[in-house]
């Protein structure tokens, strides 16, 4: 975050100057002196990551901006699409060398977080301006700052427990250099489907469709869950994790391997919502094991 208001404080200072064409030369600024302060931050992917996204709101955002609003979208929509779009592009490539996935939710999580973004900034920044003389003021800023705070955790949060958030993606710099191709023939796709409402809303549709993956549709395509199915085996990696149906949204659940995340993804998948019984063996034969 630091590093992020660093790069965006030199950005904004040009702006409220009026140096609109300083801009990049004020990012290379702040990015030189950073990398003086701290060498290290050369090799942060953090780091990487928060230079190009300042870098997308000084470069492409504008001109996304201007383009959604010749196109009749508002202009308050057309600056938060931009620059929401715009920073994904930018920072997709480096996050699937991390992550080996390209997440389908980053766009509207950034737009609902948004909304909180700037009284978070500037609350918490008050908070720690004020802490030196005044505690307890800066206490209470920082109280009021938990509440932004916390509707952005919420939406990180809600956003990645969405069944199809994200898809997996080759890895590496191989894996970001194909990334940032597609990216490039999405735009070129993109530019011409602007001019298309009808063709717009239905890949809107689609893509949250994907993302939402509603039950009924998941089991049309895919047949799974089987319906009727009384016993299932959940693939957890190492470890077992068994569901016995027992009637409804409930399910008995027999060990349920080292991930929770696994099982959980399982149980959702099943349509479980309520556990009245859970069965440990393995949990419970070293414990025995232990103590004999």
């Amino acid at each position: 975050m630091l590093r992020a208001a660093a790069c965006g404080s030199v950005a904004l200072l040009a702006l409220a100057t009026g140096r609109r064409r300083s801009l990049i030369p004020a990012l290379a600024t702040a990015v030189l002196l950073l990398v003086l302060y701290d060498p290290w931050l050369a090799r942060s992917y953090g780091f990487l990551l928060s230079v190009l996204a300042t870098g997308a709101l000084l470069t492409l955002g504008p001109r996304w901006s201007t383009g959604l609003r010749n196109r009749g979208v508002p202009p308050r929509l057309a600056e938060a699409l931009a620059a929401a779009g715009a920073a994904q592009a930018l920072c997709a490539p480096v996050v699937a060398v991390l992550a080996a996935r390209v997440s389908l939710v980053a766009i509207p999580c950034n737009l609902l977080a948004e909304f909180a973004l700037a009284p978070a900034t500037v609350l918490g920044f008050l908070a720690l301006a004020t802490a030196p003389p005044a505690m307890p003021a800066a206490k209470a800023l920082a109280w009021c700052a938990s509440w932004p705070a916390e509707w952005l955790a919420q939406v990180a949060k809600a956003g990645a427990a969405l069944p199809g958030a994200g898809v997996d993606w080759p890895g590496g710099w191989a894996g970001a250099a194909a990334l940032g191709a597609v990216t490039l023939a999405g735009l070129s796709v993109g530019r011409r489907l602007l001019r298309h409402p009808w063709w717009c809303a239905a890949c809107a549709l689609l893509l949250a469709l994907m993302v939402v993956q509603p039950r009924p549709l998941t089991r049309a395509l895919t047949g799974w869950p089987p319906p009727g199915w009384r016993l299932v085996m959940c693939d957890v990696g190492q470890g077992d994790a068994l569901v016995l149906a027992a009637g409804g949204d409930a399910g008995v659940v027999v060990d349920a391997g080292p991930d929770p995340a696994l099982v959980d993804d399982c149980l959702s998948d099943l349509g479980i919502t309520r556990v009245p019984l859970v069965v440990l063996t393995h949990f419970f034969f070293q414990l025995f094991k232990s103590v004999s």
